[in-house]
């Protein structure tokens, strides 16, 4: 068993609440009001979604190494990056 948070409760009484997968990754987080996130991962553990409080959701994808080369937010924002052989960003760009 994995030593994750699952509750946090503040001096107020105010309790916050996190999941977690099979891997010991934040699948969600709920506020004490209701609010929630939640986070969606690869099968090499890059985040490959985020839906935040708002409901608005990010969405990013990974070349072969792990790097990331697209992200979209909420649809309309999409972020891209491009590596050169070594790894270093050649360029980073956004639209939206």
């Amino acid at each position: 068993m994995q030593n994750n948070k699952l509750t946090q409760t503040d001096a107020e009484g105010r309790t916050t609440h996190w999941s977690y997968d099979n891997l010991g990754r934040v699948t969600s987080r709920t506020l004490p009001m209701g609010q929630f996130e939640t986070f969606e991962y690869d099968v090499s553990g890059n985040r490959i979604a985020h839906t935040d409080f708002k409901g608005q959701r990010t969405d990013t994808e990974y070349d072969i190494n792990n790097r990331p080369i697209l992200q979209t937010i909420a649809g309309t924002i999409t972020k891209s990056w491009t590596y050169d052989a070594v790894g270093q960003v050649l360029s980073a760009d956004q639209d939206g």
